[in-house]
């Protein structure tokens, strides 16, 4: 009836009679149209779980895919952070490094002109053979701590021949040119430690 009413409205229909039929199925009727029924119900609702399924499985592909995507950005920024650090770090050292040799050269300048400074006064080089005779018998010393082979003079004993060719070499630093080597007339012979 309802269905009647609408197409009058929209079509400007006119309804001149009305029927209300009931029509009996037969028992085997009725029973196909229920099979026919669910089995339509069955259908649909596999249709739906399928869609369902697809969802999911797109749903979760996806959710792994921005996974994946968030885990390899945030492992290359890690990495990004842990190179610059690094960097910094060996910049840093490098500049420390740089800054100690720099340092270390200015000092050493310095005591290069005290020593030359004192070198000029009366009895500097006298000072200076002495400090250097000192230095002379400290590195024998040290040698024969570190190994069993030792480099004497002939007269390594005599602590006034190591004053004499010490003297010898600052006679001969100030007579050379610079770049040369000084030969100090040493000869060399080894001795085994027990």
């Amino acid at each position: 009836m309802r269905v009647l009413f609408i197409c009058y409205k929209c079509y400007m229909l006119q309804v001149t009679h009305c029927y209300k039929l009931f029509i009996v199925l037969k028992q085997k009727v009725v029973g196909c149209l229920h099979k026919q029924a669910a089995a339509e119900r069955d259908r649909r609702e596999q249709v739906l779980r399928a869609e369902g399924d697809k969802r999911r499985a797109e749903l979760t592909s996806e959710g792994m895919k921005i996974s994946m995507t968030n885990e390899s950005e945030g492992k290359l920024i890690q990495i990004t952070n842990e190179a610059e650090a690094e960097k910094l770090h060996i910049l840093r050292v490098a500049e420390g490094k740089a800054e100690a040799m720099k340092i270390q050269a200015l000092a050493q300048a310095e005591a290069i002109e005290k020593i030359a400074e004192q070198l000029g006064k009366d009895g500097g080089h006298e000072a200076a053979a002495l400090a250097l005779a000192k230095d002379y018998v400290k590195m024998y010393g040290e040698m024969g701590s570190k190994s069993n082979t030792m480099f004497f003079q002939e007269s390594a004993g005599n602590a006034q021949s190591l004053v004499v060719q010490a003297l010898a070499s600052m006679k001969a630093m100030d007579n050379m040119p610079i770049g040369k080597s000084i030969d100090v007339g040493a000869t060399a012979t080894t001795e085994t430690k027990p």
